[in-house]
């Protein structure tokens, strides 16, 4: 048996050949002749010079010649020394590897220890090295936007990517009249600073005349390949472009064989029912490979962007804080009709005459509820909105986190919105979370002439469903208290929300309903807290706070079975942490009260699934519904359902 590795005694061999490559090669090897053949006896009398030859190179000899040079003596005692007691076996150095160290009789050292060390690593190849995987998205970015990052950072998490490549597209084929390629990629530099997998790229500005992909790809590669280094790329589009019928389509595009030799296309859908029709257009493709990523899709554009700025509108929870900056510094997207931004200005008690009643479990709190917020207080004319933290709802659902945590986290989340404010009525009644209690206490709060608006997701406008609105506690008095915000959720639809609105105020005269179409983000508190337990990122889902806030308490490390201890899923800082914005979800999670709103069918919709008819984010055709109303009078016309767009 081998008392060391029999690495450990090449090496100690080896070190032998070095001590005595200063000797002349051909002397030392041509010993006496009185040197005898090896006696492997156990029996057998050893000299010093036999048991170091006994220890480091597994046999004996019967007789040494007494007149050994002093030099190679030397060398014996140095390797003697090297080798310790270890003791190995004929039989053990009789393998392939054992054998390549053992000198033959009359020829010590006389294979040099590079042979040595290449019959040692025989078995054992070298390592090739691993091709870096490298995502490249191309767009024009006018402007960038939480829709971009949210795919792009879910796709590096799902295809284990090194490093995505935002290519800023300088003179794009399918367009015409966009900004200046560097405010557009000034404001991609900024917006993914904060991100160690995210870099900004020149390529495709510095091409001259029409922005091919091709040509953008071919430059990235040969960049990586100076450099000694290989790579995998992997090119992230949207599904628009698969689309046989779209203008665009990726089949006809210039340079498109060559382009499907270099990348893996990575396809982001735009609705959960379009991941197959992916997999049916990729077939028209054959020379491609081409995979769907179901990552959440936002329903956001840089179009909707675009005419918001124009309109003077709000774009907070849209884009990042720093992004909005660059907007409002250079002046772009406005024109001589945009209205001037109204200054942030305290409102007084008395002032109020509008309040929107936010409710829900918040577990956590994330950029969809924050949107629809915003969207919603500056498409009714709301002064404030109140985000209620539910302590205790009717349905006793078990959330994931204390009370006291989710509040926590609420207020961290609308601190920096001068019309968001925060309440604790429901934490500190100590009783069940019902709607109607909340609806008293801001009545009391604010007075009798406030305009009271509660948000409530579309589910419990299902007239199947158990826990409807018609069958929460105290109804008709709540009715006559607020008016109900319905907003789409899950894969519930603008028009199957109006339809049962319809339906509910037959059964209810006096209620007042309006369905928002408002913008609809795919993530969902129950997907984030599915991330955060594997250990992954939550970027660009819930502000910088928030994720500071889980990332210090150790929250939802263990929300799900596949938790992953000792990751966080906290994510590099933002450039202006509290202030970063994003439209990555929509949820409800729980209207304030909502008697189960933790059923099945309750609050946020399910993790993953995109909403029918989104936008996809980056669309270039995509645009913004413009502000109005629809209503439609039941056939009593005792009572109006809307459905605000």
């Amino acid at each position: 048996m081998l008392s060391k590795p029999r690495e450990l005694l090449a090496l100690h061999f080896n070190s032998c050949y070095y001590v005595l490559k200063s000797f002349r090669f051909k002397a030392l090897t041509k010993l006496p002749k009185t040197i005898k053949e090896p006696n492997f006896s156990p029996n057998s009398k050893k000299t010093t010079t036999d048991r170091f030859r006994n220890r480091s190179l597994g046999f004996s000899s019967k007789t040494v010649h007494t007149e050994q040079p002093p030099e190679l003596a030397a060398a014996h005692r140095s390797c003697q020394s090297l080798a310790g007691d270890s003791v190995v076996s004929i039989n053990d150095l009789s393998s392939n590897q054992g054998s390549a160290i053992i000198p033959q009789s009359g020829e010590i050292l006389a294979q040099p220890p590079e042979v040595t060390m290449k019959a040692m690593s025989a078995k054992s190849p070298a390592r090739t090295a691993k091709k870096a995987r490298i995502g490249l998205y191309d767009g024009t970015f006018s402007p960038i936007h939480y829709g971009h990052l949210i795919c792009a950072e879910r796709t590096r998490q799902v295809k284990n990517l090194d490093r995505v490549l935002f290519l800023t597209c300088g003179n794009p084929p399918n367009k015409s009249g966009v900004l200046d390629a560097e405010v557009r990629h000034e404001m991609v530099v900024a917006t993914v600073s904060d991100n160690p997998h995210f870099e900004a790229s020149r390529i495709s500005i510095n091409q001259k005349g029409v922005g091919y992909t091709l040509m953008a790809v071919e430059r990235v590669k040969e960049e990586y390949e100076s450099r000694g280094e290989e790579v995998e790329l992997f090119y992230l589009t949207s599904s628009e472009y698969l689309d046989p019928k779209h203008k665009w389509f990726m089949g006809k595009w210039t340079g498109g064989k060559e382009l499907f030799k270099l990348v893996t296309i990575l396809v982001f859908p735009r609705n959960k029912e379009e991941v197959d029709k992916i997999r049916e257009w990729a077939g028209l493709i054959p020379e491609a490979r081409i995979e769907a990523i179901e990552v959440p899709s936002p329903e956001l554009s840089s179009t909707m962007i675009r005419e918001s700025v124009s309109r003077g509108r709000s774009i907070w929870y849209r884009l990042p804080w720093v992004t909005q900056q660059m907007i409002a510094k250079y002046g772009i997207y406005r024109d001589s009709q945009t209205p001037a931004v109204a200054p942030v200005r305290a409102l007084e008690l008395d002032n109020i005459k509008h309040v929107g009643i936010y409710g829900g479990q918040f577990d956590p709190i994330h950029y969809g509820h924050l949107l629809l917020a915003e969207w919603a207080r500056e498409e009714y004319g709301m002064d404030v909105v109140e985000f209620v933290t539910s302590a205790t709802p009717p349905h006793n659902k078990q959330a994931s986190v204390s009370a006291e945590a989710r509040h926590e986290m609420v207020v961290a989340a609308t601190a920096d919105n001068p019309n968001f404010r925060t309440s604790r009525v429901d934490l500190d009644r100590g009783t069940t979370s019902y709607a109607l209690l909340t609806a008293n206490d801001m009545r009391l709060k604010y007075g009798e002439g406030v305009e009271l608006s509660m948000f409530i997701a579309a589910d419990y406008l299902d007239p199947k469903f158990e826990w409807r609105l018609t069958e929460w506690m105290g109804f008709p008095e709540l009715a006559s208290k607020v008016r109900f915000l319905v907003f789409p959720t899950g894969e519930t639809s603008y028009a199957q929300a109006v339809k049962w609105a319809k339906q509910m105020v037959r059964k209810a005269p006096g209620a007042r309903i309006e369905v928002m179409d408002a913008p609809r983000p795919n993530v969902s508190s129950g997907m984030i807290r599915q991330w955060i337990s594997r250990g992954e990122s939550a970027q660009y889902t819930t502000p910088w706070v928030v994720q500071q806030i889980i990332g210090k308490r150790g929250l939802y490390r263990q929300a799900e079975a596949s938790a992953t201890a000792g990751k966080t899923g906290v994510s590099p800082r933002p450039a202006r942490g509290a202030a970063g914005r994003t439209n990555t979800a929509t949820t409800g999670e729980t209207g304030t009260g909502n008697p189960k709103a933790g059923s099945p069918k309750a609050g946020s919709p399910k993790a993953g699934s995109p909403k029918s008819g989104n936008k996809k984010a980056g669309n270039p055709k995509a645009s913004q519904k413009k502000a109005g109303s629809k209503a439609a009078t039941d056939k009593t016309g005792a009572s109006k359902v809307s459905g605000k767009r």
